[in-house]
């Protein structure tokens, strides 16, 4: 008989202040003095889901909003759910496609907790989905340019693209997000995949963003021992980072690189550390884009023998916080380019 696994879905609730002040250029002359008024860079992160009756239907709204479709009502969060491997009961993953007065597919709107637009989820005949839409709103007076990184828990063996890709995000696609993965971390003592979506418009003073994150899933190949292999709980950590707007020369991405760094080499959680790909048999599979923390992937490795790299056309990338961290001690290899 299949066992029942508690699984922890652990977010955190982030107040982030940019670095340095936020000048609203804002002037006023008395008496021969100037007068600048400052503004401040100040967001707060908002997680929701669907609301759900006793009997674990969606609470749809009675009114009927802009689109011509009726909403499931929204509410915070709740930590500590059951997550198991997902079941699909017409075979398939299938979108929520309840009819609208219009004809047109059904989305969820997010008016209800002040954020624009709407997003398509999956329908209830996919069972074991877990909803964490994840917001961000503009608590400050000033626009903002922000980024939500979102560490997934990916035991050793676990991997996208690899045989046990079973950890799967519904992740929001409008072009506001552009989406990257950091690569892999060992935070603590827990192994993490992490990806960023940084928001490339600003978002003004007072507004809620659409959200990054959608729904949550595990593969229903995942078995039991795959189950075991997290030890309880699937944890999943979400950070926002925020930074003030310049002219239209500086993108959402230089400005947030400025303030707190490139994600790879300053992730926000302490205990962080790089998981390079391992060796089997003198092969390393490399499934995503390889990002080299001051380890070059050459001068510090002593092989008797041949190494292969099987990669899929991604990038390699060094980052150094030394010069020495670049040194190939000797010839540049023919495998370098």
């Amino acid at each position: 008989m299949k066992k029942k696994v508690l699984f922890a879905l652990s977010a955190v609730l982030v107040v982030v202040l940019a670095i340095g002040a936020s000048f609203a250029y804002q002037t006023s002359s008395t008496n021969g003095v100037n007068v600048m008024t400052f503004g401040d860079v100040e967001i707060a992160q908002h997680e929701y889901e669907r609301a759900t009756d006793e009997q674990g239907k969606w609470i749809t709204s009675t009114e009927e909003d802009e689109y011509g479709y009726y909403p499931d009502k929204l509410q915070p969060f709740t930590q500590n759910k059951t997550i198991a491997p997902a079941f699909y009961v017409k075979g398939q993953e299938i979108y929520d496609d309840r009819p609208t007065t219009d004809g047109s597919e059904h989305q969820q709107s997010w008016a209800e907790v002040g954020a624009p637009g709407s997003n398509q989820l999956f329908d209830d005949s996919v069972k074991n989905v877990i909803d964490k839409f994840v917001f961000v709103e503009n608590t400050g007076s000033n626009p903002v340019y922000y980024r939500t990184i979102i560490a997934i828990e990916c035991p050793e063996g676990f991997e996208e693209g690899g045989e046990k890709d079973y950890i799967h995000l519904l992740i929001n696609g409008n072009s506001r997000f552009d989406w990257e993965d950091a690569g892999y971390f060992v935070i603590g003592d827990t192994r993490y995949l992490v990806k960023v979506a940084t928001h490339n418009e600003a978002l003004p003073a007072g507004k809620v963003s659409r959200p990054s994150l959608l729904q949550v899933f595990l593969d229903p190949a995942a078995t039991n021992e795959d189950v075991a292999e997290f030890k309880g709980s699937l944890d999943i950590l979400v950070y926002s980072q925020a930074t003030q707007v310049f002219d239209d020369e500086v993108t959402a991405d230089m400005a947030l690189t400025a303030a707190f760094g490139e994600v790879a080499t300053n992730l926000p959680w302490k205990d962080t550390q790089f998981d390079q790909p391992a060796l089997n048999n003198n092969v390393m599979e490399v499934t995503d884009n390889l990002i080299l923390k001051n380890e070059p992937l050459y001068s510090n490795t002593n092989a008797t023998e041949e190494v292969t790299i099987n990669g899929n056309e991604k990038t390699i990338t060094q980052v150094a916080t030394n010069v020495d961290a670049f040194n190939w001690n000797g010839n540049i290899p023919l495998t370098s380019n």
